[in-house]
């Protein structure tokens, strides 16, 4: 079962009740970041919160190690299969997310350029932005100092959606400007990819990189790693992106960006403004940008600060995130 946590007074005396659902445990993205975080904050704000997820994993390792014991229920397999299960065609889940937003009193999206790449979230009866938020533990008051060395750091589960293959492309052409230029790879494999690795040195050595290209693992702080780098890459494709929490987190820690233009990342990564914004699968595109990053201190400087900038108000905080939701749920139930 689950036993409801105490964090602080309740604000007001009658409890309500909320459930949370993620179906995929063995992750720990944004999605389910979000997830623990409300599953942490929603029951000081007058919530008895269910959490129920699918099975083991690093999402139910953190929420037992927080006193939240969540309901495990059987799904079918079909739902086990975590990304690309829709890739094949936008019509199924064009139909999904019409038929879904129909149903709902309100949708919650963290950022407002996810509506662009699925427009039938509008059809629902409310539609709210919370922004994605960024951990206590990664905020700062100024951003780190940024290194010399040509370090470019990635994070994110090992999944043909996320790229990693075009990035070790787009690495070998960096390293013919940056010729001592180091890619370092963070996250764990995901269930059914262990393969990936491998895989992914194969393809280093036959392009002449594999002593350039580190593969970390999972990482509990991926973002002491990405502290360290001197550019931040997303290299991922379109298939299963909104906006990765990852580039949010790489604009706070004051590292230089180049993403991808998938999903709604090109609501905080503004070409030549805060970061380079390049078209997926295009690791030639993705060098030039890189290259950029590497080389041209002066313009690096002026992106990564103003990324700080963008991403630093209290909009995006942890309490604001909670607050937001709680009190859409307050809403919703008064009316």
């Amino acid at each position: 079962g689950c036993h409801p946590i105490e964090r602080g007074p309740l604000r007001s005396a009658a409890v309500r009740r909320a459930v949370i659902f993620d179906a995929y445990p063995h992750v720990y993205g944004g999605a389910q970041r979000s997830a623990h975080l409300l599953a942490l904050g929603l029951p000081a704000r007058g919530w008895h919160l269910d959490v129920v997820t699918t099975g083991e994993g690093v999402l139910t390792e953190r929420l037992l190690a927080d006193g939240i014991h969540p309901h495990v229920v059987a799904v079918p397999e079909a739902l086990r299969g975590y990304g690309r299960q829709l890739s094949g065609s936008r019509r199924p889940r064009a139909a999904l997310n019409r038929s879904g937003a129909a149903l709902s009193a309100a949708v919650v999206v963290p950022a407002d350029g996810t509506s662009r790449v699925m427009p039938d979230l509008r059809r629902c009866r409310r539609f709210v932005t919370a922004a994605s938020p960024i951990p206590d533990k990664v905020r700062r008051s100024a951003p780190v100092p940024l290194t010399d060395e040509p370090v470019i750091a990635t994070t994110g589960r090992l999944h043909p959606d996320k790229g990693f293959d075009v990035a070790i492309d787009a690495l070998a052409v960096v390293r013919r400007s940056v010729p001592d230029a180091r890619l370092v790879v963070v996250g764990g494999a995901q269930d059914g990819y262990e393969h990936l690795t491998d895989e992914l040195l194969d393809r280093a050595r036959r392009l002449g990189v594999d002593g350039a290209v580190t593969f970390t693992g999972f990482h509990p702080d991926p973002h002491e790693v990405v502290a360290g780098a001197r550019a931040y890459l997303q290299p991922a494709r379109e298939r299963t992106e909104v906006l990765p929490l990852a580039i949010v987190e790489a604009m706070a820690t004051g590292v230089p960006v180049a993403a991808t233009d998938v999903g709604a990342v090109a609501d905080v990564v503004r070409p030549g403004e805060t970061g380079h914004l390049v078209p997926p699968e295009d690791p030639g595109a993705m060098a030039q940008a890189l290259v950029s990053l590497l080389g041209d201190q002066a313009a690096a400087e002026r992106m990564r600060v103003a990324a700080f900038e963008l991403v630093a108000p209290p909009a995006r905080t942890e309490e604001a995130f909670v607050g937001t939701v709680a009190d859409l749920y307050d809403d919703l139930c008064g009316s």
